[in-house]
């Protein structure tokens, strides 16, 4: 499920040992950094065949800035993971066709393009 893989990516970078006490442990595994987030883009071949790095990050600034944002803007809650969700694929989808046309797509690229 979404909250599985969200739950998942989460949990993947821990805090630093400097600072960590068991609130920042908590809140490190209950949300989602923008390394965390670039590994499961990175796993889900979305970066760099469908977006590019740039791409994923503007989305998860602003995602983290939005009018429904927390006020933790280094971290994605669930329900900003789920809104990063749904403005990763509009934004790939509307690369899709293009891929799809060009011949220039790469033979990585077609892969990804055919798991979606």
């Amino acid at each position: 499920t979404i909250k599985n893989i969200f739950a998942h990516y989460a949990t993947l970078d821990m805090a630093s040992a400097d600072v960590s006490n068991w609130k920042a442990v908590k809140n490190a595994n209950r949300s989602m950094n923008c390394d965390e987030m670039l590994m499961l883009l990175l796993n889900f071949e979305i970066v760099p065949h469908l977006l590019t790095k740039r791409e994923a990050l503007n989305i998860f600034r602003q995602v983290n800035m939005g009018a429904n944002a927390d006020e933790n803007i280094d971290d994605l809650s669930f329900p900003e993971f789920v809104e990063m969700l749904g403005r990763l694929a509009l934004l790939s989808s509307d690369r899709v066709g293009e891929k799809i046309d060009s011949p220039l797509t790469t033979i990585m690229e077609m892969s990804s393009i055919r798991k979606y």
